[in-house]
C-alpha cells in the first residue's frame, strides 16, 4: 500500500537526519511533518497532487452539478463508465485511494448498504489518481470481496470539480439529479447511517 511505502520513506528519513541527540532541529521538524500526516488520516486525507497537467476547476453552481451529473470514468479495461449508465439508481461517487484510512475504514459499511439495496444503490469507488495508479487499484479490489463498482478518474472529473482532498463523496438521486455531496469522515457507523438515509431519502 502506498501509505506503507510513506511510512517506509518518513523512517528512512529520519535515520539520515545526522542528528544523534534528542532535541536536534532536523528531528523537530520531521516529527511535525509526521504528526502532520498521520492527523489527515483521522477524519480527511488531502494531497498536493503531483501533475504536470492543468484543468480548471468548473465556476459557479449549475456548472458543478451538470458536470457530476455527465460525469464519466474508465473502468480497469479501459473503457468508458458513465453516472448515466446507472439510472434508476441511487449513485455514490467515492473517491478514495488505499493510503487514506478513513476511505477503507467506511468500505465495510459501505458494502452492507450495496449488498442490502443491491437493486437500488451503487458505489462507484473512483480512484483519482493522487499517489495511486490503476495497478494500486486493482491490487485493492482483488484483495477485498467489495461489491464497489471500481473506476479511474482518466478524465480528470476530481480536477473539474476542485476536489483536492478525499475521501470526498457525491451523490446522485435516481433521476441522475446530483443530490449532495459530503467530505471526510465520523467514524464508520456514523458514515453508514447517513449514507442509509441518503439512500431512502433519494429512492
Amino acid at each position: 500500500m502506498v501509505r506503507n511505502k510513506t511510512t517506509k520513506k518518513l523512517s528512512k528519513l529520519l535515520k539520515n537526519t545526522g542528528c544523534k541527540r534528542r532535541n536536534c532541529p532536523r528531528i523537530a521538524s520531521f516529527t511535525a511533518v509526521l504528526i502532520g500526516y498521520l492527523l489527515l488520516t483521522i477524519s480527511g486525507c488531502g494531497i498536493v497532487e503531483n501533475s504536470s497537467e492543468s484543468v480548471e476547476p468548473v465556476e459557479g453552481v449549475f456548472a458543478f452539478k451538470r458536470t457530476v451529473e455527465q460525469a464519466a470514468f474508465t473502468d480497469f479495461e479501459g473503457d468508458t463508465v458513465s453516472v448515466t449508465d446507472f439510472r434508476g439508481k441511487v449513485i455514490m461517487i467515492d473517491f478514495w485511494e488505499t493510503w487514506c484510512k478513513p476511505c477503507t475504514n467506511s468500505f465495510p459499511g459501505l458494502n452492507k448498504l450495496q449488498k442490502k439495496y443491491s437493486d437500488n444503490f451503487v458505489v462507484l469507488a473512483v480512484t483519482p489518481g493522487f499517489a495511486n495508479d490503476a495497478d494500486d487499484a486493482r491490487d485493492f479490489a482483488e484483495d477485498h470481496d467489495y461489491w464497489f463498482t471500481y473506476l479511474l478518474d482518466s478524465g480528470h472529473v476530481h480536477k473539474r470539480l476542485g476536489i483536492d482532498r478525499i475521501h470526498y463523496k457525491l451523490f446522485l438521486d435516481s433521476q441522475g439529479q446530483f443530490a449532495g455531496s459530503s467530505i471526510g469522515s465520523e467514524g464508520p457507523e456514523h458514515d453508514y447511517e447517513k449514507i442509509m438515509k441518503i439512500i431512502e431519502r433519494e429512492l
